[in-house]
């Protein structure tokens, strides 16, 4: 009987041993840091199923306690992506903190704690959430710091949100009804549909077969830029995922603020560019509310590009949608669209060629290139970063001749469009101008109207010889080109003005020290002279006392008759007739008018 009891007593402790042996065990099981919340029968959170096992404890279900709740989570769908601590990524924090997941790093996994960061010194401060003022938001990113706030901490929060008064209802992820989308904004709440809520049921997105790949910003690859924009995923690029990211985003430095949809504030555009961040406003954020736009309530609906039926063409263009038709969506395609039949050929995205442009139109294809199919790939073109803007012949804009030149598209003008010809109203009396161009222009005001200087009067090409009939009477002069000609009939027609008399060089005037008496001469080059010795120095005779011109003097010992039968003297001026080029001590070169010409 003894025996009996101490073999029991020794079965029990062995017993116990085990189950000892057995808990310690399984509490010695190490749990991974990743967290998937469970809810044991207890009531009670633990961090994962590896947890709630060790506590021994039953799961209930996973997520938070108490089980049995609604647990929709709502976002928004920008992209801003995380790594989260279960190594995947997640679009955005939201979606990260829907899922229960804590946040590792910013941006797409795996985190790389080592990775290089480069900043510019403008400083731009931002309060980080750490309660830290950066110098930038890029410091402040390259720490891993989301920004509070603009400007030094700490950050004040006593800025209303201030929106206007107009009702145009929209609804947000909330299932409230806002005011206006100022309104929702205020409230945090991203924005699911315009109007009041309920949402309706949205009409099925139609896009064409085509395939022109582009890559979303969630990394997915899109059969066509259609296909993103039913997904409601903005474009990251064009072509197959991932994005070329292997050529640097070179900016400079220079402080011209803009502020970007995602709320952030960049340096100036092309810094927000290489963000792959489109522009709100110019400034720092936050933008200024925009001035309402406002619209009567009348209902004559009309249905937008984007396949939306607004209530009339003023709500439309307010949401910068441009009218498809007249009435709700879809569009009545009965109408008959008639186009001309000039064979202008263009290539659709569907790889089709079309007649002309309108034809694509109608066919409701967006045009790939002009001319025939198959469009030709784009050359990859590279053009220096100075901004030095011309006018193309399709009315846009480009920063240099070269980058007009890469879009396949003649320099119209220098400077930005418009041109100036688009404004610019000439004459049409035709006395022609060469431009430094080397073109023909009918006047002056055509040559300035397309921004060219006059090179010289008269048809292209200047200087060239004029056939002029001159006396072989030498009286050389030097003309303005350096050069002797032998009269100065001869030097009008090289389309040179006379210098000086004699040969070249000319003289250099000398110094004349004259009293400053007044009484005054005309000389014989038709100009007025202080006095007689004024005359002198300039080598000039003089024709009469007195001012210029001089009075007709000549009358009494010169009698011409009243005919007009014009002469060229020799001194390049044309006079009525030869009695009276004889009376002024002047030679005939030629009949008619000056120059002479043969």
């Amino acid at each position: 009987m003894k025996n009996h009891f101490f073999l029991q007593v020794f079965m029990l402790v062995a017993v116990c041993c085990l189950i000892h042996k057995s808990d310690a065990k399984h509490r010695r099981v190490k749990c991974s840091l990743q967290r998937d919340r469970v809810c044991g029968n207890n009531g009670r959170t633990y961090k994962s199923a590896c947890v709630a096992n060790r506590r021994r404890v039953k799961i209930d279900c996973k997520g938070r306690c108490p089980c049995g709740l609604d647990r929709r989570c709502f976002c928004t769908k920008e992209y801003n992506p995380v790594c989260g601590q279960d190594g995947k990524t997640y679009g955005n924090p939201c979606t990260a903190r829907c899922a229960e997941v804590d946040v590792r790093c910013k941006g797409r996994c795996p985190c790389n704690p080592g990775r290089k960061c480069f900043c510019t010194k403008e400083y731009n401060p931002v309060c980080g959430v750490d309660g830290k003022t950066y110098g930038n938001p890029c410091t402040a990113n390259c720490a891993d710091v989301a920004g509070a706030c603009n400007g030094e901490c700490p950050c004040n929060k006593t800025t209303p949100c201030i929106c206007t008064l107009d009702y145009t209802p929209v609804c947000g992820v909330d299932g409230k009804t806002y005011g206006n989308e100022c309104g929702a904004n205020c409230a945090k709440v991203a924005v699911e549909c315009t109007g009041e809520c309920p949402c309706a049921p949205r009409k099925p997105c139609i896009c064409p077969l085509n395939f022109d790949p582009v890559c979303g910003i969630d990394g997915k690859t899109y059969g066509n830029a259609c296909g993103s924009n039913c997904a409601g995923v903005a474009e990251a690029c064009k072509g197959d995922c991932p994005c070329n990211k292997t050529t640097p985003c070179i900016c400079t430095l220079d402080y011209t603020p803009v502020c970007g949809v995602d709320g952030k504030t960049y340096g100036n555009e092309c810094g927000a560019n290489c963000a792959g961040v489109k522009v709100s406003c110019n400034g720092e954020c936050p933008c200024k509310s925009p001035t309402p736009c406002l619209c009567t309530a009348d209902l004559r609906p009309v249905c937008g590009r984007n396949g939306v039926t607004y209530s009339n063409a003023c709500s439309a263009k307010c949401a910068g949608v441009a009218e498809a038709c007249e009435g709700e969506c879809p569009c009545n395609k009965t109408t008959p669209c008639i186009c001309t039949v000039d064979y202008t050929p263009v290539c659709g995205v569907d790889g089709k060629t079309y007649g002309n442009e309108c034809g694509a139109n109608c066919a409701n294809v967006k045009i790939g290139c002009k001319g025939e199919c198959p469009c030709t790939p784009p050359k990859l073109c590279a053009c220096p970063l100075h901004s030095n803007p011309v006018c193309g012949a399709d009315g846009n804009t480009y920063g240099n001749a070269c980058g007009a030149k890469c879009a396949d598209v003649a320099v119209k003008c220098k400077g930005a469009c418009p041109c100036r010809s688009d404004f610019c109203k000439c004459t049409k009396h035709y006395r022609p101008v060469c431009g430094v161009d080397g073109k023909t222009y009918g006047n002056k005001c055509t040559a300035g109207c397309s921004d060219t200087k006059v090179a010289c009067k008269g048809e292209c090409p200047c200087n060239k010889p004029v056939k002029c009939a001159c006396q072989k009477i030498l009286k050389p002069v030097c003309g303005k080109d350096g050069q002797t000609y032998p009269n100065r009939c001869e030097a009008l027609c090289r389309n040179t003005k006379e210098a000086c008399k004699g040969g070249c060089p000319c003289e250099k005037p000398v110094t004349c020290a004259c009293p400053k008496i007044l009484k005054p001469v005309c000389g014989r080059d038709g100009q007025t002279y202080t006095n007689r010795c004024e005359a002198s120095c300039s080598r000039t005779k003089i024709a009469c006392k007195g001012k210029c011109p001089c009075k007709r003097r000549l009358r009494s010992r010169c009698a011409c008759p009243r005919i007009h039968r014009p002469v060229c003297g020799d001194n390049g001026r044309t006079y009525a007739n030869s009695c009276l080029a004889t009376c002024r001590e002047a030679q005939v070169d030629c009949n008619g008018r000056c120059p002479c010409r043969s």
